[in-house]
């Protein structure tokens, strides 16, 4: 070796490991670099063997060039291309000792290699191409399992992808034989991954449970002239390029769509220019419908599908790698043993600013040992790592980035950027958690490694949301923006949960609620109590949840001040109220199945609560209060776009007293972390509220489990007006139910009816008054006072609303106000503003009449009669809310005609909140709102007590009847020749001692088995279809023919039960038949009222009677 080469192979002056001189080699670290490449020291020669141009090949002798080609390593040895050069190549391409050098010095405990793209031989004949992969794929393993690698390499196999079958083998064969993975380039000739043979290849991987490393290779010419041939801008240009073109093919060619999510694929070299690039793909999929394509999704919604190495070079676009696909999907790369490779492989993740201990962890080994499924290296260690800094803001004293090495720009090979260190962005490295009034933001560490801290109020310029689990505050490993509705700026971040972490949150909240913990074993009263205090104390951070409110949604401050936390404080305090005064059901049966039966509730053990961004704390708290009260553990999952009240509540509840685990919430993506929350088989019942198409996969994944599934969806919600009503107030009503949160809540009016006779100008008049008060409200930023109308949710909705009014315009509707346009004013904020909108001449087969627009637009229809008005109403797939506007009574009965869970009469959104709430038809599923919440927040459970005799009833074909006495108990006849058989129901005599008892003594006369009377009239000329009086009459008649077989009488009698069922009806005629048959004969009696004596029928009394007999 050149001098040079020794001391790079001896780490610096220490001896080289082919040197005599024993060392003590210390622990192997357990960092993992996923991408590394190798070359055979030599192959067969192919251009003998198949002929041929093009053919690879090492030259090791001749004339080589000098300097260092990778790692400080001299050349060793010419890759040719025929009679070309193409590269030279260092010893550690082949040498395994010399890579474990290397490796050693750098912390490097396992490699996995692959061979260098220009051993792919796809433009062979199929065949020949499979023979060449099997020989490079053989001594790939005979190098990693040679000894001198010490089981510390692994490798993935090259496929010939010029034949689909052959390459499938391959794989299989090679999985087999030990390669853990494959390598294949980013396209085949003209042909890219969203091409059906290529992705018959990937379902293959998929099907072998066989990972996929995606390697860019052959980068075509850009440009006339190729313009990227000079300065070696085809690797620094043309590589990230071809790979962002593949990502983006699988995105927009429908191959992620077409491929199950078990597929694992990595792209390597840091997804090429896909991350930077990634916002103008979903501007574009949202703005072009063309630039869709096949994709089912916006391009960023499918960053859970891949992951990508570290191969970047620069400590910000590493950040940007966490930032887009989650510390969880990026693992260390390093290209090595090629000169452009990171030449102290590991040290970007281990310097770089802003990433915690954990996520270092992920990028050196734990993603790679999930990925490639690998056990970690025996007696391998952890190197030590540095973590980014949390700020103790309970100090008076903050310590300077040179106080932390991994933070100083003058200290590691990867200098800090000002950017990333820069005060306003200091928050990436810090605990999610927002400042509480009065209180200590110092984190306690956790066994889980998470920070515990009161998640605050008093919100920072830029904030992190982070998951509430378990009662602390956790850090996701991924994290989505948070944009200002009112400004178009970014605005924070909130964490992009995965399915394990909610599958924790799960966990925490399933062992909150098992038996023996606190809050399966509190009282309901003891609830109440807790659930009373987290409402006084929103009551007191009213104002901080009012502006977290209007900052997350861009609703106006006002609305938030007066609708929204003051409806959230009176839903809390609504069910803490109700719940201690729900009584069980309670019922008692007589006769031989003479029973006590109640229900009690029980809670239903873990329950999902989805709620959406239009009325974010008010609906959660809508859904919370009865899980609360009820004795339920709650998974929250709020949307990803209007976190922050979600996570302050679950603070407040700490506070109030809820225990660890009672109340989680967890962020994320509705695919992602919703789908793990509601297909969860611990999860007992699932409240979601957001749109239809949703709805409906919520459905799917919760009913083959039978979950309890209460959906409050979409709605198009009709508004019928009369000309009868109260004018300037039905106006000014209409007006505010259809642009309140501009248009953005469920129950909103949509379409306007608005009745037209020809008789009079009732019709103009109305349209013209409207659109009138319609323009007098004040679009504007949320914070001013004089707001009526803040902007919409997200660019996406602006967008999704103004195609919708674009829409309506091609099918002939004429916007009487608002549109598309915006004043200056609005333009020049940024934000995502729509004006309130009118439009009037569409038909009801119209696109906007039809769908759901969530905005602030309106439609208006001309009706004439109330049927036509009926048939316009119930003319939509929705069924959620209406509203009637008449002063006649006669047309109030118009509303109960309405396809609609809930209608209004001369009002809007007037919510009483002991009355049902749900939609109909494609609107919802169950109902929730007073009892009926309690209801579907629990299960009721019935207990039967037998209070009577315990003597069964017969089989059917007569069972113990037809026998003699068993057991002590005796039918009448068997007592006594002269007794009748058994009369009534089922009449069941039973002496105990000197007393005998008798319970089902019907009316039926026992010659006959019919009941006396029949239909009469009553003193008031009501016609009765039974003889109450003569039916009590043959009850006692019964009762002394059986007495008389005992030698008694009526006057033996101790005790009497009259069960009848009408008290009110024939309580008055039984007495009178009491007193005419007992006289002045004094026994107890006791006269209850039944819903119905068996068998049925017209039996209105029964009687139960104890009487004193002789020895």
């Amino acid at each position: 070796h050149s001098a040079r080469h020794a001391a790079a192979a001896s780490g610096g002056g220490a001896p080289s490991a082919r040197t005599a001189h024993p060392i003590a080699k210390p622990k192997p670290a357990r960092t993992v670099d996923m991408h590394a490449h190798f070359l055979p020291k030599s192959w067969p020669n192919y251009a003998k063997r198949y002929g041929g141009v093009d053919w690879p090949w090492l030259r090791h002798d001749g004339e080589k060039p000098t300097g260092t080609f990778g790692y400080n390593r001299d050349c060793g040895a010419m890759l040719m291309v025929d009679d070309d050069e193409f590269r030279p190549v260092t010893a550690a391409c082949w040498d395994v000792e010399e890579r474990l050098i290397d490796l050693d010095r750098m912390r490097i405990g396992r490699q996995i290699i692959s061979q260098t793209p220009l051993l792919f031989q796809w433009q062979r004949d199929g065949p020949v191409g499979a023979q060449v992969a099997r020989d490079f794929n053989d001594l790939a393993l005979e190098m990693v399992r040679s000894p001198e690698a010490q089981g510390r390499l692994e490798t993935l196999c090259q496929v010939p992808l010029q034949d689909i079958d052959l390459a499938c083998q391959e794989v299989s064969r090679c999985k087999a034989t030990g390669h853990v993975g494959v390598q294949i380039g980013n396209h085949f000739g003209p042909k890219d991954l969203d091409d059906d043979a290529l992705i018959a290849f990937l379902q293959h991987c998929a099907d072998e449970d066989f990972p996929v490393l995606i390697h860019p290779w052959e980068m075509s010419p850009i440009g006339p002239g190729n313009r990227t041939k000079d300065y070696m801008m085809g690797w620094t240009v043309g590589m990230p390029t071809e790979t962002h073109l593949s990502i983006t093919r699988m995105i927009l060619g429908g191959a992620f769509d077409r491929l199950p999510e078990s597929l694992r694929v990595c792209f390597a070299h840091g997804g090429g220019s896909f991350p930077a690039l990634l916002g103008r793909l979903d501007n574009a999929w949202r703005e072009r419908s063309v630039a869709r394509g096949k994709a089912q999704r916006p391009p960023r919604e499918y960053m859970g599908r891949f992951s990508v190495d570290s191969a970047v070079f620069d400590p910000l676009v590493l950040r940007l790698l966490v930032e887009t696909f989650g510390s969880d999907k990026v693992m260390l790369g390093s290209d090595y043993p090629f000169p452009l490779g990171e030449q102290e492989i590991g040290s970007l993740a281990k310097t770089a600013p802003g990433l915690t201990l954990a996520q270092r962890e992920q990028i050196l080994f734990r993603n790679s040992e999930n990925f490639w499924k690998l056990s970690p290296l025996a007696d391998s260690v952890k190197d030590d790592l540095p973590s980014s800094k949390v700020t103790d803001k309970s100090s008076t004293t903050t310590k300077s980035d040179a106080d932390e090495p991994w933070l100083n720009p003058d200290k590691g090979p990867y200098p800090a950027s000002r950017h990333l260190l820069s005060p306003q962005y200091r928050w990436i490295a810090s605990p999610p958690f927002m400042q509480l009034r009065g209180t200590s933001t110092t984190p306690s560490v956790q066994p889980n490694g998470h920070s515990r801290t009161e998640i605050g109020f008093d919100q920072p310029s830029a904030r992190v949301v982070g998951n509430f689990v378990k009662g602390s505050t956790s850090t996701s490993l991924r994290s989505l923006p948070l944009w200002n509705p009112a400004t178009g700026s970014y605005d924070g971040e909130v964490g992009m949960s995965s399915a394990a972490e909610m599958q924790e949150a799960i966990a925490s909240a399933k062992a909150a609620v098992t038996p023996g913990s606190p809050w399966r074993e509190m009282s309901l009263e003891n609830r109440c109590d807790i659930v009373k205090k987290l409402a006084n104390s929103l009551q007191e951070e009213c104002e901080s949840f009012a502006r977290a409110e209007s900052r997350d949604t861009g609703k106006p401050l006002a609305l938030a001040r007066t609708l929204d936390v003051p409806r959230s404080i009176a839903n809390l305090n609504f069910f803490a109220g109700l719940a201690p005064h729900i009584g069980g059901e309670h019922r008692r049966s007589s006769g031989p199945m003479e029973s006590t039966s109640h229900a009690v509730r029980k809670p239903v053990g873990v329950v999902g609560l989805v709620t959406p961004w239009n009325l974010p704390l008010y609906l959660l708290t809508w859904k919370l209060a009865p899980a609360l009260v009820m004795g339920n553990s709650v998974v929250a999952k709020p949307s990803e776009l209007t976190p922050s009240t979600a996570s302050m509540l679950a603070a407040l509840g700490a506070r109030a007293g809820l225990p660890d685990g009672v109340f989680n919430v967890v962020h994320g993506l509705g695919h992602e972390a919703g789908e793990a929350l509601v297909s969860h088989p611990d999860v007992g019942a699932v409240s979601f509220t957001g749109g239809t198409a949703t709805g409906a996969k919520v459905a799917a994944s919760a009913a083959p489990q039978f979950k309890k599934l209460s959906l409050e969806l979409g709605g198009k919600n009709p508004a019928i007006v009369f000309d009868d009503c109260s004018f300037e107030e039905t106006v000014r009503s209409l007006v505010r139910s259809s642009f309140l949160n501009s248009g953005q809540i469920c129950l909103c009016s949509s379409r306007i009816l608005v009745q037209k006779d020809g008789r009079s100008d009732f019709f103009d008049r109305f349209v013209q008054a409207f659109v009138e008060e319609v323009e007098r409200l004040r679009v504007g930023p949320p914070e001013a006072e004089d707001t009526d109308l803040g902007p919409v949710i997200s660019s996406d909705h602006r967008s999704k609303i103004l195609q919708s009014i674009e829409q309506a315009q091609k099918e002939g509707g004429q916007v009487l106000t608002g549109g598309t346009s915006l004043p200056t004013r609005l333009q020049e904020t940024g934000g995502y503003y729509v004006l309130p909108t009118v439009i009037l001449g569409l038909g009801p087969d119209s696109t906007m009449f039809q769908q759901e627009v969530f905005g602030p637009v309106v439609t208006i229809h001309p009706f004439e009669s109330e049927a036509d008005a009926i048939e316009l109403a119930n003319n939509s797939r929705y069924g959620l809310s209406a509203s009637v506007w008449t002063e006649s009574a006669a047309r109030m009965e118009v509303a109960s005609k309405l396809d609609a869970g809930t209608v209004w009469v001369n009002t809007w959104l007037n919510r009483e909140l002991h009355v049902p709430f749900g939609g109909v038809k494609e609107s919802g599923v169950s109902r929730e709102g007073g009892m009926h919440s309690l209801d579907f927040y629990s299960e009721a459970s019935t207990i039967c007590w037998k209070t009577g005799s315990r003597q069964p009833l017969p089989m059917p074909g007569g069972g113990w009847a037809n026998r003699t006495q068993r057991r002590g108990y005796a039918s009448s006849a068997a007592s006594s020749k002269n007794a009748p058989e058994p009369l009534g129901a089922y009449v069941l005599a039973k002496r105990g001692g000197d007393l005998l008892f008798l319970s089902g003594i019907g009316p039926r006369i026992p010659e006959s088995n019919e009941v006396p009377g029949g239909p009469i009239e009553d003193n008031n000329g009501l016609r009765n279809d039974y003889d109450a009086a003569a039916q009590s009459r043959q009850c006692f008649e019964n009762v002394k023919s059986v007495l008389r077989g005992y030698n008694c009488s009526l006057e033996d009698l101790v005790d009497v039960q009259v069960f009848l069922t009408d008290m009110k009806r024939d309580f008055a005629t039984f007495n009178a038949v009491w007193k005419e048959v007992m006289g002045d004969h004094k026994c107890c009696r006791t006269t209850v009222e039944v819903g119905q004596l068996p068998p049925g029928g017209r039996i209105a009394v029964e009687l139960k009677v104890v009487a004193q007999i002789p020895e």
